[in-house]
């Protein structure tokens, strides 16, 4: 609905993309229909920037998109997003994936779409820009829907979650924390108490304690994410320190560092999302 904050949560390869291109009309669908609004405009945010011109610099990338918008504007958009002095000036093909996801998510803003799709928006992205975003979409006034697995940017900005699974979808109308709540109390309603003693009340008493065995592994999970996105984190800090552009030994240390605690969480994410599936299935 209008100015809702929404977040399409699932397991990898469930189908959240192939939804936002069954929205944009990239895709069509096999069966049943897709209306919008009259007046909804969607952007779509791609995690890939396919949409940028290599060739072209960052304040062309903009001007070009915007024709009408003056230099001032663009400026001032740009740094929203952390692009000041001489670095508009960077040509698309040298930047960094942080960095071009930056350009894509600025264009994203100036656009006149009041209902954004964005998939995976953080991806690349650091500290900083996080916060950039956070800042941008907390005070954008349409509808978002957004597709993403960093639980701070979800607390920060949900209003509803919606959980794809391939029984369908469920809706939580809350924080990232109100939906961990939920997945942990939720209960077959058509499910009996059986007499004690019996085969059924045998075979539930141990589903009950695979339950609670899993919901553990979702805890102890969500603890290892928080513990590496912490140390991801302290190590983005100490390489954006002035003394650690001028050693070059500690500078690949850290950014060797970074890449392996990445990677760890990455993987973790990953276990986290599988646990979760299953605490789904065992509901």
């Amino acid at each position: 609905k209008k100015g809702e904050k929404v977040f399409l949560l699932g397991a990898n390869g469930c189908g959240k993309t192939t939804l936002f291109h069954l929205l944009t009309g990239r895709l069509k669908p096999d069966k049943g229909m897709i209306k919008k609004g009259a007046r909804v405009e969607i952007a779509y945010y791609d995690q890939h920037q396919s949409d940028l011109s290599p060739q072209k610099t960052i304040f062309e990338e903009i001007a070009d998109a915007f024709p009408a918008l003056d230099n001032t504007t663009i400026r001032c958009a740009l740094a929203a997003f952390l692009f000041t002095g001489e670095d508009v000036f960077k040509q698309i093909a040298s930047l960094s994936g942080g960095e071009r996801a930056r350009v894509c998510l600025t264009k994203l803003m100036l656009s006149k779409a009041n209902f954004l799709l964005l998939d995976e928006p953080t991806n690349h992205l650091d500290i900083p820009s996080k916060e950039a975003l956070e800042t941008a979409l907390a005070g954008y006034d349409g509808t978002l829907f957004i597709i993403s697995h960093d639980r701070y940017f979800i607390n920060r900005l949900a209003s509803r979650i919606y959980e794809l699974t391939p029984e369908g979808m469920h809706a939580f109308n809350g924080d990232y924390s109100y939906y961990l709540e939920k997945i942990s109390q939720r209960k077959d309603p058509q499910q009996q108490k059986p007499k004690a003693g019996g085969e059924q009340y045998r075979r539930n008493k141990e589903a009950e304690s695979q339950k609670r065995k899993m919901q553990t592994k979702v805890k102890r999970a969500e603890e290892k994410v928080a513990e590496l996105e912490e140390k991801s984190k302290m190590l983005q800090q100490q390489l954006s320190l002035p003394e650690t552009a001028e050693d070059y030994q500690k500078l690949m240390e850290i950014t060797t560092a970074l890449e392996q605690t990445d990677k760890a969480l990455e993987q973790s994410m990953a276990e986290w999302e599988e646990c979760l599936q299953a605490l789904e299935e065992m509901s």
